[in-house]
């Protein structure tokens, strides 16, 4: 369990099917749970989750035949390298924050959350991969949280919308699939079982979205329907919700 202590209260996160502490909490917020938690209040959170614990033979030939192509040419001819953290990546972080940082301003999306990251690498809890070109130039970043047997994806960004040449713009493509494919490799010789994608759009007119979906696809794997649920345990965090619920109703 991770706490993370606002200015009034203490939440404690419990992740996938992992028990919480007994250290005191005010509230509990279970993320991405196999299933609802009884006593609580939970949401649906679909995800895409590639199974690790099958041969890397199997895992490659249920990608279609290009992602397959894409991989080996970024690994053979590109020559793009593939680096993974470990859970010691609390020194990489000012690196992802800019690069990341670049990224969403771009897109225009949120920034990365750097307390909340580097909350969750000082508790073992955040990898960082990245992918290069063969000068060592940054491609792609991804930021996972890791579990004891199951990781999923927080944070892709890539350089992407730094270029409109289209050979350079294939070139990260190229990249970031590779990456996945050796993120997958890297996580499931440690020990994961599963490798999940970070959350699966369940719409159908949000074009962003379903192009991000498809591209999860071409991975394999199963869509698979999860849980974050809260639980309030304390008069002072019932109280706290009351107030905030009090005042969103007065605007």
């Amino acid at each position: 369990m991770i706490v993370f202590r606002s200015r009034y209260l203490r939440t404690g996160e419990i992740w996938f099917d992992e028990d919480p502490s007994d250290e005191p909490v005010d509230v509990l917020l279970y993320m991405h749970r196999p299933e609802p938690v009884a006593s609580a209040k939970c949401q649906e959170s679909p995800t895409l989750l590639v199974d690790l614990k099958q041969d890397a033979e199997v895992l490659l030939a249920a990608m279609p035949k290009d992602t397959r192509y894409e991989i080996r040419r970024a690994a053979d001819k590109d020559k793009v390298v593939s680096l993974q953290s470990g859970t010691a990546c609390t020194d990489l972080l000012p690196a992802f924050f800019e690069f990341y940082d670049r990224f969403a301003s771009m897109k225009s999306i949120p920034l990365a959350p750097r307390t909340r990251l580097a909350k969750l690498a000082g508790a073992g809890a955040l990898e960082l991969t990245r992918a290069t070109d063969p000068d060592g130039k940054d491609l792609v970043w991804h930021a996972y949280f890791r579990g004891a047997r199951r990781v999923r994806l927080l944070h892709s960004g890539s350089v992407f919308r730094d270029s409109d040449d289209k050979d350079f713009r294939n070139l990260v493509g190229r990249a970031n699939r590779c990456l996945h494919w050796q993120d997958m490799l890297y996580f499931k010789q440690r020990g994961i079982v599963a490798y999940d994608f970070g959350g699966w759009y369940v719409g159908d007119s949000h074009e962003d979205f379903l192009r991000v979906n498809q591209f999860k696809r071409e991975f394999g794997g199963k869509v698979e329907q999860g849980y974050i649920c809260h639980q309030v345990l304390t008069a002072k965090a019932r109280l706290a919700f009351r107030v905030v619920r009090m005042l969103g109703k007065t605007k």
